[in-house]
């Protein structure tokens, strides 16, 4: 199958030129060292290099540069989103994406003397397309990438939107999911999204807990609710992250 993707936008590539690390992208994919030193636009909160070193062993290093491609659309108006592009830029397949990938990695290799052990493919809204989960990790097997992780994530109401139930797909090695729960109640998922959807969104999530390679992500949350969200998953699996005022965030909440 192929899949849209889009390609960066214009106010979100001035972000990407302003990172710290590598700073190597073309129209449709990019280079993100997630831990960065004395850099303004550093988030520390998201520890996804630390989970993939205690789920697939070696150092943290090891998977701190992430290749990024972005699935088009999403059915949410999140204010804080640093993606400024959610159209369908072009349509490409698991193969297609897997050639980009090694692209950047020997570019990685030859240029910036590191390994690129990482394949995010974010959005948008990825989830809307879990079988293609697999088709990724079955077109990196194929080309010997066995040991890159495949990073994704899920927004946890695909179900509602696209009746696709993504937790169904989560079976593969060396494969990650971040959720992200736009909310901690209902008025700060309404605020968050634009959409009533709150009580949707814990019912998906709880179909992600039994699965090891899944963790999640809280931005812009409320406090006071933390114990009720740690009554369904706990704490250990929980990433709180910040609002970074990117340049794409700014044009938003002006």
């Amino acid at each position: 199958m192929k899949v849209p993707i889009s390609k960066i936008g214009d106010i979100q590539k001035v972000d990407v030129a302003k990172s710290s690390g590598i700073v190597f992208y073309d129209d449709f994919a990019r280079i993100c060292t997630v831990i960065k030193e004395n850099n303004a636009h550093d988030n520390r909160d998201d520890k996804s290099p630390y989970r993939m070193a205690e789920l697939f062993k070696g150092n943290w290093k090891d998977y701190n540069n992430h290749f990024i491609v972005q699935a088009a659309g999403c059915p949410l108006k999140c204010p804080y989103c640093y993606v400024d592009n959610l159209k369908a830029d072009s349509f490409m397949s698991a193969d297609e994406l897997t050639d980009k990938f090694i692209e950047f990695k020997n570019k990685a290799e030859k240029e910036f003397d590191i390994k690129l052990k990482v394949f995010h493919f974010m959005g948008g809204a990825p989830a809307a397309y879990p079988m293609f989960w697999k088709e990724l990790r079955d077109s990196l097997d194929k080309k010997g990438l066995n040991e890159v992780v495949l990073f994704s994530d899920t927004i946890l109401v695909e179900d509602y939107f696209f009746k696709n139930a993504p937790w169904k797909y989560l079976n593969l090695h060396h494969f990650l999911l971040a959720g992200c729960l736009k909310g901690t109640n209902k008025e700060n998922f309404i605020n968050n999204t634009g959409q009533d959807l709150f009580n949707q969104s814990l019912t998906e999530l709880k179909n992600y807990l039994a699965f090891k390679n899944f963790y999640l992500t809280l931005i812009n949350f409320e406090a006071k609710d933390l114990s009720l969200i740690t009554k369904i998953i706990p704490k250990e699996r929980i990433d709180y992250l910040s609002v970074i005022n990117y340049e794409v965030t700014k044009k938003k909440w002006r």
